[in-house]
């Protein structure tokens, strides 16, 4: 299994950094853990209710398959345009005259655009979680609204690791694209050493990591690719 303790984690304990797909150099997802709410729960809205419940039951591994099973799908071209739009967000962060409505119209592109992105689900989760702890006095509805995005990070990726566990070929993690094996080896807090592409006696690629892991022991894991090698992305 995972050399992790447990794979949940608390609604108030956020995998809140943002790594771009295109990084190549992994850095560790830390635990961003925001404060208890101070007032009582608030009714929420049918509207965000029905979006918690969806992202509650979604089935995160056929949404990634499908996905990656559509003819216009393009990995790499998804991967810039996953790029593009977070450094947008970041840009318009840091931008002092930036307005809230500018923000929440972002947010609502990543949300619409990239919703099994990891990052942009991250982004979106910890912007919630900021203007909760901005707000005076504290505004739970700010955490209900950011709910549906922390559970897409944890349904993205649990369905990732919990499609093998890396150990060889015959149990190598499925991605759907680059990006999300940099996310798992920073959710497993590994520093890569090297990756090398090979082909199974089957044909189906992978990428072969070595790894060093939190305790500093050598490592390797496998990642089938056979789902997105090969596409291009224009």
């Amino acid at each position: 299994g995972l050399p992790m303790a447990s794979k949940a984690v608390p609604l108030l304990l956020w995998l809140a950094l943002i790594v771009p797909a295109h990084a190549q150099d992994a850095a560790p997802l830390p635990a961003v853990a925001a404060p208890a709410a101070e007032a009582e729960a608030p009714a929420v809205p049918p509207d965000l209710q029905a979006r918690i419940e969806a992202a509650e039951t979604r089935d995160y591994t056929a949404a990634r398959l499908a996905l990656a099973a559509s003819p216009d799908y393009r990995p790499y071209a998804f991967a810039l345009r996953e790029s593009a739009l977070l450094d947008k967000w970041v840009e318009l962060l840091e931008d002092k005259k930036a307005t809230p409505e500018e923000q929440q119209a972002l947010v609502d592109t990543l949300a619409r655009e990239l919703p099994l992105s990891y990052p942009a689900n991250s982004a979106i989760a910890r912007w919630y979680a900021d203007r909760y702890e901005a707000s005076e006095p504290r505004d739970p509805m700010l955490l209900e609204q950011g709910r549906p995005y922390y559970l897409a990070l944890e349904g993205i990726i649990d369905s990732i690791t919990g499609s093998g566990d890396g150990r060889s070929q015959d149990t190598a993690w499925r991605v759907i694209h680059i990006g999300e094996e940099y996310l798992v080896l920073s959710y497993l807090e590994y520093e890569m050493v090297d990756r090398v592409l090979v082909f199974g006696t089957d044909g189906r690629p992978f990428d072969v990591f070595r790894v060093k892991d939190a305790e500093g022991k050598n490592r390797t894991v496998h990642f089938d690719v056979s789902l997105f090698y090969g596409k291009g992305g224009d």
